[in-house]
């Protein structure tokens, strides 16, 4: 490498280096937004909770249909 190059990364090292800064955020979070952020998902998650038992019983009743079949269990 030559003295120019030398001098110009040693430069822009110097330059780069020199603070750092924070960077500001994209938008400013307010407390009603994260309120309704929150009562969204608690919602979203008592939906899913709903699906999964839906789900959970779906299976069990199927389950318990083809013991029926199987072992020829009349209730």
């Amino acid at each position: 490498m030559t003295l120019k190059n030398c001098l110009l990364l040693f430069s822009l090292f110097l330059i780069s280096c020199s603070e750092q800064q924070a960077r500001k955020p994209i938008t400013v979070s307010n407390s009603s937004s994260l309120i309704s952020t929150s009562t969204i998902l608690k919602k979203i998650n008592s939906i899913e909770e709903l699906k999964i038992i839906n789900y959970i019983k779906k299976i069990l009743f199927m389950t318990i249909f083809v013991l029926q079949m199987v072992f020829g269990i009349v209730t």
